[in-house]
């Protein structure tokens, strides 16, 4: 199957979704300097602040807010978002991963979930999709046939879902063109192509091999 996907021309109603990029990715390594961190204390109620990975205690380390003094606060889009990252381990390059929250929805719920298991490295298959959109109903069919566990996400119906695609997508450097977008375990594919897909899903452990 080649290639396909799903694009829609925007309209009045679509125009505003499109005006504000998401903030930049940033980059968290041990070495850098300035970078501030914050994180839950015990309990959960207070958070501490500590400059260097070293001063957070272990257990702390997989879930915390970095702010990136080389970027100001317009650029960080500060009131909107937040930084999280998975200080546990570094990636064999040295940095961590890090992946772009609504800082709405840490604020209300303590955590935001979908960004902060996409920060940890949490396993899971996601399709953003529309509820028009076609190549994303033989997505879900062909996930659906080969037993594949996944979240549905609709970029239309929810701005989170929306704000969600747009933080992946700048921080692996495209944006996103059309739907349906399938996240494997942090691998991003863009529109349909079923051997991709299907090596992809092989290669993450979710089909067996060949």
């Amino acid at each position: 199957m080649a290639l396909a996907a799903c694009t829609r021309s925007a309209g009045p109603a679509d125009a505003g979704a499109t005006e504000a990029a998401p903030p930049p990715a940033i980059e968290v390594t041990a070495a850098r300097t300035d970078l501030v961190f914050s994180y839950p204390e015990e309990g959960g109620r207070r958070f501490a602040t500590a400059t260097r990975i070293d001063d957070i205690p272990t257990p702390a380390r997989k879930e915390v807010v970095v702010t990136d003094l080389s970027l100001s606060p317009e650029v960080r889009q500060a009131g909107r978002y937040i930084y999280l990252a998975d200080l546990s381990k570094a990636r064999d390059d040295g940095t961590f991963p890090v992946a772009l929250a609504s800082r709405y929805g840490f604020e209300v719920n303590g955590t935001a979930t979908a960004t902060a298991a996409a920060a940890r490295g949490a396993r899971q298959v996601v399709i953003y999709s529309a509820s028009w959109c076609g190549v994303c109903k033989t997505a879900k069919r062909l996930m659906k046939s080969w037993g594949v566990p996944f979240v549905e996400k609709d970029i239309e119906a929810s701005r989170a879902a929306q704000q969600e695609l747009a933080a992946k997508a700048a921080a692996k450097g495209f944006r996103p063109g059309g739907v349906p977008v399938i996240d494997v375990d942090g691998v991003i594919l863009q529109g349909l192509d079923e051997r991709t897909l299907r090596q992809v899903l092989s290669d993450a452990g979710y089909l067996p091999k060949g």
